[in-house]
């Protein structure tokens, strides 16, 4: 048993789907079924999954091992950085300016205080300081020195900065409530291809590596739209039938507004890398306990904490 295992492990766990953790762990899926095959056969051939035509589900036995299996992950990780984080911890109090580009939402506020918390606790030393706008709006702050380091839901084709993947999150579709998609279990590739998609043009520029663009290197053949406003944005969800591809964190969706989050078929769904970007060649104070604080999930902790 390694680490390596335990890895695909938690990734099929999550995902239900070898195809889908092959994606996340940038692997074949033939290498994410052999790794499993290996780890129940070192667990004294305990299954820790039934293979399905349509994916994977968790045995009893996969059921329990997955709380042990994300403690040992956690630990490794935490071991593994604790130089650096140790080393940061020494240093004074200091300061540190987060932008977290996404598209706005209405819990966007309470969002950035819950990552705020979390990461208080991560680097207790550092007054942390995360607030959300575009992309664009993003780069110029780091440039700028406004910004200490950008949070980003798609990984930008940049050589100028210094970008890491720090995770992945899934992707799923918001239509209003009459919406023909809404009535099925999930949105597959026909529906996406079928309605109108919602382009944002601060965040789905070519290069940003946006949810739409990761649809479309794909092939998924979108058709695309781009509201000007708020108002636009509204007209075209509830008259012109579009989708907004956004993460799958349901606990973003207004309420009252007559909308729902539909997930996507994990045939057809593209996870969105999760990535951290800094000036070239510079790190700030509080970098490495921002990173390992992304690679233990802690952006889906900040989403999921909202009710």
């Amino acid at each position: 048993m390694d680490i390596r295992q335990l890895t695909y492990f938690v990734s099929t766990y999550k995902h239900n789907s070898f195809s889908a953790a092959a994606k996340e762990c940038c692997v074949t899926v033939q290498t994410i079924s052999k790794a499993i095959s290996n780890l129940e056969q070192d667990l004294n051939g305990e299954l820790l999954f039934e293979r399905k035509n349509n994916g994977v589900v968790p045995t009893e036995f996969g059921r329990a091992f997955y709380p042990k299996a994300l403690e040992a992950l956690e630990s490794f990780n935490s071991a593994a950085n604790y130089i650096d984080v140790y080393h940061e911890q020494q240093q004074p109090h200091t300061k540190l300016a987060i932008k977290l580009c996404v598209p706005d939402f209405p819990h966007s506020s309470a969002i950035c205080s819950n990552i705020n918390k979390l990461l208080h606790l991560a680097t207790p030393d550092s007054e942390i300081d995360t607030a959300i706008c575009s992309f664009v709006k993003g780069i110029k702050a780091l440039d700028s020195l406004e910004a200490d380091m950008l949070v980003t839901l798609g990984e930008p084709e940049t050589t100028v900065y210094d970008v890491i993947r720090v995770g992945v999150m899934p992707t799923a579709a918001v239509v209003v409530e009459n919406h023909p998609a809404a009535q099925k279990n999930y949105v597959d590739r026909q529906d996406l291809e079928q309605y109108p998609v919602i382009f944002a043009s601060d965040f789905d520029m070519p290069r940003s590596g946006s949810i739409v663009n990761i649809y479309k290197s794909h092939d998924y053949d979108l058709h695309l739209c781009t509201p000007q406003n708020p108002f636009s944005f509204a007209l075209s969800l509830f008259k012109d039938k579009a989708m907004c591809l956004v993460i799958g964190i349901p606990a973003i969706v207004p309420h009252g507004m007559g909308l729902t989050m539909k997930q996507i078929d994990p045939n057809d769904m593209q996870l969105v890398p999760i990535c951290l970007i800094t000036r070239k060649g510079t790190k700030p104070q509080g970098y490495k306990a921002v990173e390992t604080f992304l690679l233990n999930d802690g952006l889906m902790k900040g989403f999921s904490a909202l009710k």
